[in-house]
């Protein structure tokens, strides 16, 4: 909830007791008072510029000179090296507020970095503003910066952004796409372009939902992560709850009675993240053998009302991701999402064929029409004929 500016400036004078009387409003963005609170007072906007105070510079230039350099990590780059983003904006907050010694910018772009990753992007561009205000020149940083501004609506503010990034790279492979993104979005800024689309707000909290499979009898599994309340336990990656998986049924339009997920599928299946055959009644998933401690798709059959064990469909080789599977073409066709090697982007959507009843063909890729050099996840089929995908490689 942002603060009055009669709220405001009581705040900053009780900030200017702490930090010498040094701390102002900023212009033009806005920063809410808990940002001035997290930064020192050397960072304000108005009060300091890396680019208007050279003695500043030269002191802080003395001030890193002179300061022990370790090679240790701190917990914060720790936390952020093993995705876990949301405990890591905390301890990266918390570093800034300290005065932990250290790069002071990266630091503050690593928190903006944590909050884009966690889908909270107000946050992510508080901080990014301040590093690209204090002069940033590289152009991931701007990028970054773009699609915080992106994300939140500003889209004449992120193609400016997205631009820079293609000044200081030329080439850079994603930003020209955002910037027709930003086009696309402001044109149908009024307009639906997918009259026939909307939200499912039978379902959908202030948390994260993903991952919907269908089953049998008009059942839908989805994933949801919901909001923390007092007392949950707080996944450190998200800053959601974990994952829990949920069913609700069709009527008509309308998804209806949503609950959690009854003992109706395997209980390897722990998320929403599955696909079914009803063809051979057999479910497609994500897991890890506890055994082998090897991860992959597995398969398990439906035979005289239990489920059969796991069998490997695809195995994941080191390093490699696999999932969110989709079965098509009356079960001769299983897409599926991954990261191995020989792809076009960082994830993408790739496509297996079967060749009997228990075998497989070699993995292919869907081809650069569908992937790009960003990401693609979950393919749904739809009817045999309509493959459904999330992606940030494409306009739109």
């Amino acid at each position: 909830m942002k603060l009055s500016e009669q709220q405001d400036n009581i705040m900053l004078n009780r900030m200017n007791g702490i930090y010498g009387n040094r701390i102002t409003p900023s212009r033009g963005f806005g920063f809410p008072v808990m940002i001035r609170r997290v930064i020192p007072n050397v960072i304000d906007r108005k009060a300091f510029s890396l680019f208007r105070f050279p003695l500043f510079i030269l002191l802080f230039s003395l001030f890193i000179l002179c300061s022990p350099v370790s090679a240790q990590k701190s917990k914060a780059d720790k936390l952020f090296e093993s995705k876990q983003y949301y405990a890591a904006a905390q301890a990266f907050e918390k570093d800034i507020i300290d005065g932990k010694k250290g790069n002071l910018m990266e630091m503050m772009k690593k928190t903006g970095l944590c909050y884009l990753k966690i889908n909270q992007p107000q946050k992510s561009l508080l901080w990014l503003q301040i590093v690209i205000d204090n002069g940033a020149t590289d152009a991931d940083t701007w990028f970054q910066y773009g699609l915080a501004l992106q994300q939140t609506g500003k889209y004449h503010e992120a193609m400016a952004a997205f631009e820079q990034c293609l000044q200081i790279q030329p080439g850079h492979p994603m930003a020209s796409v955002k910037i027709e993104s930003c086009r696309f979005a402001m044109t149908n800024r009024h307009v639906n372009p997918y009259s026939g689309f909307r939200p499912v707000t039978e379902v959908n909290t202030a948390g994260g939902e993903f991952g919907l499979s269908l089953y049998a009898n008009n059942t839908v599994y989805f994933s949801l992560a919901a909001e923390p309340v007092i007392g949950s336990r707080v996944d450190q990656r998200t800053g959601l709850q974990y994952v829990e998986s949920y069913m609700t049924r069709i009527r008509g339009k309308r998804l209806i009675f949503p609950q959690l997920a009854d003992l109706t599928l395997p209980k390897f299946v722990n998320e929403g993240l599955f696909t079914y055959d009803s063809i051979t009644h057999s479910v497609y998933f994500s897991y890890c053998d506890q055994n082998s401690n090897r991860c992959g798709i597995y398969t398990s059959k439906l035979v005289s009302g239990k489920w059969t064990d796991p069998e490997v469909v695809l195995q994941n080789k080191k390093n490699q991701l696999s999932g969110h599977p989709a079965i098509a073409n009356g079960g001769k066709r299983l897409y599926f999402t991954s990261n191995m090697t020989d792809g076009v982007g960082q994830t993408d959507i790739w496509y297996m064929d079967k060749l009997s009843d228990s075998k497989w063909g070699q993995p292919v890729n869907a081809g650069n029409t569908v992937n790009t050099f960003g990401r693609e996840e979950y393919p749904f089929v739809y009817a045999d004929t309509l493959l459904f995908f999330a992606c940030d490689g494409h306009v739109g």
